[in-house]
C-alpha cells in the first residue's frame, strides 16, 4: 500500500482568489464588471502561458509560472486602493421613501 500527501486539495488559488480577483477588478455588484474582470484575468493567464511556452521557465530569476502568484494578489490590492468600486461600479436604484443622505 502506497500513500502520499499532495498539496493540491488545500490549494484554494483557483477556487477562491481568481473569482474574488475578477469581482474586485470588474466591480462588485455589476454583471458587466464581473465579465470584464474575468476577461482581464483570462488575458493575463494567456500571456503568462505564452511566455512560459516561448521562453521556458528560466526567463527571470524565478520560474515564470510564479508570475501568476505575484500578479493576481496585486490585481486584488491595486483596484482596492485606487478603484474601490471596480472598473464598472454598481448602479444603485433609489427606493422611494428612503433619504440616502442620512444613511
Amino acid at each position: 500500500m502506497c500513500a502520499h500527501v499532495s498539496e493540491t486539495p488545500f490549494h484554494n488559488w483557483v477556487w477562491l482568489f481568481w473569482p474574488m480577483a475578477a469581482m474586485i477588478i470588474g466591480g462588485i455588484g455589476s454583471k458587466k464588471g464581473a465579465i470584464v474582470g474575468i476577461a482581464i484575468l483570462a488575458i493575463m493567464d494567456f500571456i503568462i502561458i505564452t511566455l512560459m511556452r516561448q521562453f521556458g521557465q528560466a526567463l527571470l530569476f524565478f520560474p515564470i509560472s510564479y508570475l501568476e502568484d505575484i500578479i493576481v494578489p496585486l490585481m486584488i490590492l491595486i483596484p482596492l486602493m485606487f478603484l474601490p468600486g471596480g472598473l464598472i461600479e454598481e448602479r444603485r436604484k433609489p427606493i422611494k421613501g428612503i433619504v440616502y443622505g442620512e444613511i
